[in-house]
């Protein structure tokens, strides 16, 4: 008496166990076919007690019942014949193993049977839709397999292969897709599980939102129409659809499918099932109760993970993880830092150091110690996490290279220079493989020149700063042909530069480009105009062209007033015009200019300016920054 199961689809997140109840009967014969074919009717005996073990989850016992099953097949005279059951001892056998971990060797059975229905299929006595729906169940247990095997090592894959496998599992199951609802119709269960596959993979690599949705929408009414409300297929397809949304980001429809999902599966998968306390966590995560309550929440989410998975589960580190962000949102760093460091030691401690979950934990540590101000911590934290990603090939190149420009920025603020410009040159080489690989230069590629380039002057080469300066420049100039922002920042770097090496006359002129970028982008009356127009004053009256410093420290002084800047600014640039006045003899012009700066200094005032002098930290009334001003006039 062997119960046949209904479903086709076993509820629970790693068991994509599809296509293999395609078998599960057991067979039926009399006493004259016991006689004529001895061998049969022993390959029948076995194959019946094997399923009966599987069904009683005896696995290992079972797979020596298929093996003894299918010696005897092969040895009958029904072997390649239309009653045959080779392909129920194949599938059967592979169960077996892929229920015991086997997946490889499972998957090697899959073919075998594969390579077995492709014979069958030749042969005339075999009816067309039979044979096809066992060949589209083979071809989908095999893609299960390798949907498994990629899921097990999703975090321990390049980028590139995640494309790769994904693009191959997707278009096999869309495939077998295509094959079942052919055979089938398009409402059939099987149809449904594959849909909910194809949805699941296109989530986890985040492709095309759209599109699994509407998968996922249609396995859900597939499962509803035909399957309780509270059936467990229903609940995998309502916990799919609220993972969908949570890994968006919108977190209304999220909460409303987990609220569904809880509703649907505390029931009939019991309050302490894995999936209901990630549900838990993530419905917990996006409601809107107080930080406080939530915080609570997952404190008693995470005793109860350990219970159920363990202390060192990967979903443990995932709610630690969130328990960081809620500690961070509250302001308790040092609790949002103990959070981290928990998580990262599980995901190190379940998955090793060959896993992008404990290159994530590390990057969340650095942020924090940065925040901080634990500069030399949060380079520390980032360096272990560039090391994993790079010793294991993990991340996408756009990750490796945000990782070295962190690790490049914590350097340049504690003084390594050398360090840095190494992260810097690292991440530019990367930039470069990629500009080369897509045959056009990108904004990131010139980014990384620029960094290069203003490091190399602050350290004191500044030819090669410029060099790698101009060339990001030209690039940006490439990519942007109207006024950019990004323009903009390395036009300005480079006439700084260039006032640096005393090249005046090339700094004036690339100060007007940057000035006319900038009027561009933000009109006259603006603080990066009102800069740049202080710069080229301050050249011109360098250069001895008073005239045109008298030009720019005017339109200056008229930006200043228009913004409301501070007092102190003013006072500065109507002394920088007295004094030229003064020294072109102007004498009515400078004890106007030096009067006005002297009226707005000695105005009752509560603003105070920092000292120049940092260490002390002194403060001064903005009257004493012009002592000349007011004697003068």
């Amino acid at each position: 008496d062997i119960p046949v199961s209904p479903l086709l689809y076993v509820y629970q997140r790693e068991l994509f166990d599809e296509g293999m109840a395609t078998c599960d009967r057991a067979f039926i014969f009399n006493e004259s076919e016991a006689c004529t074919d001895e061998q049969h009717f022993k390959a029948i005996m076995y194959h019946n007690l094997g399923l009966a073990l599987l069904h009683e989850q005896k696995y290992k016992e079972s797979i020596d019942a298929f093996v003894a099953s299918l010696a005897a097949e092969e040895c009958s005279n029904r072997y390649f014949h239309l009653e045959s059951i080779v392909v129920s001892i194949l599938h059967n056998t592979a169960r077996a193993l892929y229920f015991v971990g086997k997946n490889k060797e499972a998957a090697d059975v899959y073919r075998e049977a594969l390579q077995y229905e492709e014979v069958l299929k030749r042969s005339p006595e075999f009816d067309e839709d039979r044979i096809a729906r066992l060949i589209v169940s083979t071809k989908t247990c095999i893609t299960c397999l390798k949907l498994m095997e990629f899921a097990a090592d999703f975090y321990k894959k390049p980028e590139s292969k995640k494309r790769q496998l994904t693009a191959e599992i997707f278009d096999s199951l869309s495939n077998s897709l295509s094959e079942k609802e052919r055979l089938l119709g398009e409402d059939h269960l099987e149809v449904a599980t594959i849909l909910q596959l194809i949805g699941d993979i296109c989530d986890a690599m985040r492709d095309n939102k759209d599109q699994a949705l509407n998968v996922l929408k249609r396995c859900l009414d597939i499962r509803k129409s035909q399957l309780s409300h509270d059936h467990p297929d229903v609940a995998a397809a309502t916990k799919s659809i609220a993972d969908l949304y949570y890994n968006h980001d919108e977190n209304t429809e999220a909460a409303h499918f987990y609220r569904l999902f809880l509703d649907l599966a505390t029931s009939s998968l019991g309050e302490h099932h894995r999936d209901v306390i990630d549900a838990k966590s993530k419905y917990n995560y996006i409601s809107n109760a107080d930080l406080s309550q939530k915080i609570k929440i997952y404190g008693e989410l995470i005793e109860e993970g350990r219970g159920v998975l363990g202390n060192e589960h990967p979903t443990i580190g995932y709610f630690w993880n969130n328990m960081c962000l809620l500690h961070w949102r509250s302001g308790d760093r040092d609790a949002a830092l103990k959070a981290i460091q928990q998580s990262s030691r599980i995901y190190y401690a379940s998955c090793g150091n060959m896993d992008s979950r404990v290159a994530n934990s590390l990057v969340s540590v650095g942020r924090i110690e940065g925040h901080m101000w634990e500069k030399v911590k949060e380079l520390e934290a980032y360096e272990a996490a560039l090391k994993i990603l790079q010793d294991n090939n993990l991340g996408s190149p756009q990750e490796v290279v945000d990782l070295l420009n962190d690790c490049g920025r914590v350097s340049e603020l504690i003084g390594n220079s050398t360090k840095a410009v190494e992260s810097y040159t690292a991440a530019l080489s990367i930039r470069e493989q990629a500009f080369v690989e897509n045959g056009e230069e990108c904004e990131e590629y010139a980014e990384s020149f620029h960094q290069i380039g203003f490091l190399y002057a602050k350290q004191g080469d500044i030819t090669t700063g410029l060099s790698c300066l101009c060339k990001s420049l030209r690039i940006k100039s490439a990519i942007h042909k109207s006024p950019h922002k990004s323009v903009e920042e390395t036009l300005w770097a480079i006439a700084i530069w260039q006032e640096d090496r005393g090249d005046k006359d090339g700094a004036i002129r690339t100060f007007q480009k940057t000035l006319q970028t900038q009027i561009a982008l933000y009109g006259k009356h603006h603080l990066h105009v009102s800069q740049t127009l202080q710069r080229l004053a301050n050249l011109f009256e360098e250069r001895g062209h008073d005239e045109g410093a008298l030009e720019h420290f005017r339109e200056v002084l008229r930006t200043q007033k228009r913004l409301n800047r501070d007092s102190s600014e003013l006072v500065e640039t109507l002394t920088r015009i007295g004094h030229i006045y003064m020294h072109r003899r102007e004498l009515k012009e400078m004890l106007t200019a030096f009067s006005e700066a002297a009226n707005i200094a000695a105005k009752p005032t509560s603003e105070v300016v920092p000292s120049p002098d940092a260490d002390n930290l002194r403060w001064y009334d903005i009257k004493f920054l012009c002592p000349d001003g007011a004697p003068a006039a």
